[in-house]
């Protein structure tokens, strides 16, 4: 009982491309965004669907059908993710922008070089872009280890969401510490010059 792949692409020529480079996987040529079609190749008893059309429109009304289906695990990929409240509205499952994660590893990349100690491990661009969440690794460059956050003064719009120490993750309150090896998780509104976890404090 392995893993069973099934991909429909429109392109015959792009369909002959596939077959080549993935022989163990069922490729059928025809208009993904037919529910017929759909339907005959048993999309109801699917354990996923990713759409991964270049349009935002087929790739929605593909995952709207499948989850409508019942299909347990929906990817949609949205070149355009326009305003996130709608779509979060909507049932797409798991909703994946190109641009969001380039711009993301973008970001990463250049605070890493801007400063490689103690540089966020991750940042992620929430809420239409208007929020940030940095992810950082607590390491000897980091001050201010194991004093009380109630005694630290973090810079204004930014919060310290969470702290990780090994398995363990809590909502951190005013006696809440961190030390070396930790993970911290900080959110603000963009608007701070935020390169490392020091940077948070004013």
């Amino acid at each position: 009982s392995g893993l069973s792949v099934t991909i429909v692409e429109k392109n015959y020529a792009r369909c002959q491309e596939l077959c080549a480079m993935l022989p163990g996987v069922a490729i059928i040529h025809g208009d993904c965004s037919d529910p017929e079609l759909l339907e005959s190749e048993g999309l109801s008893h699917f354990d996923a669907l990713v759409t991964l059309t270049g349009e935002d429109e087929v790739n929605m009304i593909i995952s709207l059908f499948g989850s409508s289906r019942n299909v347990p695990q929906v990817i949609t990929k949205l070149s355009h993710v326009g305003n996130r409240s709608v779509i979060d509205s909507l049932s797409l499952g798991s909703v994946v922008s190109p641009r969001e994660m380039v711009c993301s590893n973008i970001v990463r990349y250049v605070r890493a070089m801007q400063n490689q100690t103690g540089a966020a491990v991750s940042v992620h661009s929430i809420a239409d872009g208007q929020v940030e969440a940095m992810e950082f690794l607590v390491d000897e460059s980091v001050r201010d280890c194991g004093i009380p956050l109630k005694l630290l003064k973090p810079k204004a719009n930014v919060l310290i969401a969470s702290i990780t120490h090994g398995s363990t993750t809590e909502i951190p309150n005013g006696d809440s510490v961190f030390h070396k090896g930790d993970v911290v998780v900080v959110v603000t509104n963009g608007r701070e010059s935020i390169r490392q976890l020091n940077d948070i404090f004013a």
